[in-house]
């Protein structure tokens, strides 16, 4: 999902067509992600970044596996 306006649904769609197509949810948002936050996940809680130690280590990224919502790689404002 993008759209250049922001308070459209992008994070809502998303999450909700990741959940409905059994699909990953890969948060990439610039701005600490809203996915990531709305989903529960803390970064400021965490000693590591998946997405961003994958993108280092050249693998793929392990989901993060959810109940009743989309499984997620979440978002670092690092990123």
């Amino acid at each position: 999902m993008a759209a250049y306006k922001g308070g459209v649904g992008k994070t809502t769609i998303a999450s909700e067509l990741a959940y409905v197509m059994g699909a990953v949810l890969l948060d990439l948002d610039w701005d600490r992600g809203n996915a990531t936050r709305a989903w529960g996940y803390r970064t400021e809680q965490r000693a590591s970044a998946p997405l961003l130690d994958a993108i280092e280590a050249g693998r793929t990224p392990r989901p993060l596996v959810g109940k009743r919502k989309a499984d997620l790689v979440p978002c670092h404002e690092d990123f």
